[in-house]
This record gives structure tokens, C-alpha cells and sequence, in this order.
């Protein structure tokens, strides 16, 4: 959490969004945005998984389809402002679930004034 002048707010989210998603050996995908405002940029990444779909991410969903892989590396972010507050909440590990992270964003954005 970081206090900024409100005019710049959309342009470090967007920053922020596109720095964050600079790691190489991994894949990102888009997410739902949950209801934190307008300036609301989410997105998962796993571990070398350039073939990983929407449909077919963990973060997305409360249970793996084959029970024997291992589960996958990664982590979801979203990234948030309000007025002149910044907001960046990122789930790592095998267990990070999209539900988990929106619940989270969605909290946080209703405690800020």
C-alpha cells in the first residue's frame, strides 16, 4: 500500500501491470478484475507453462484435474487504485486461487476512505 497523487494513479497501475508480468520462465494470464474501480489490472503467472489457458488455470479454480502432476509454481497479483492510494496484492504458491485473491482486493478496497 502506497500513498501517491491521485492523477498518476492509472499510469502505475498500468506500470506496475506490465513491470510485474517481466519475469522471465513464466506465463501470464489475464484475470477477471474484481470490483476494485476502474484502475484494476489482475493476472496469474505460472512457471513455464506457455501453453497454460484460462480455462485450464489453477489459480481459477478450487481443485486440480490430475490429482498425480505436480502442482504448478506461480502467483497472482492484482494491482489497484484508489484516490490517491496504491494498492498491490500478490498470492504466491502452489495453493493461490483466484476466489482467494478477489476476496482479498475486494476487502481492501472497501476499508479504503
Amino acid at each position: 500500500i502506497t500513498e501517491y497523487p491521485a492523477g498518476n494513479i492509472p499510469s502505475l497501475v498500468s506500470l506496475i501491470n506490465v513491470n510485474d508480468r517481466q519475469v522471465t520462465g513464466f506465463s501470464y494470464n489475464d484475470l477477471p478484475s474484481p470490483n476494485t474501480g476502474p484502475e484494476t489490472q489482475a493476472f496469474s503467472a505460472m512457471a513455464n507453462a506457455a501453453t497454460a489457458k484460462t480455462e485450464n488455470n489453477p489459480f481459477l479454480s478450487s481443485s486440480s484435474t490430475n490429482a498425480t502432476a505436480p502442482p504448478p509454481i506461480g502467483f497472482s497479483e492484482v494491482v489497484f487504485g484508489k484516490g490517491d492510494i496504491l494498492e498491490v496484492i500478490r498470492i504466491t504458491g502452489t495453493g493461490a486461487q483466484y476466489s482467494t485473491l478477489k476476496t482479498l482486493a475486494e476487502t481492501a478496497y472497501s476499508k479504503i476512505g
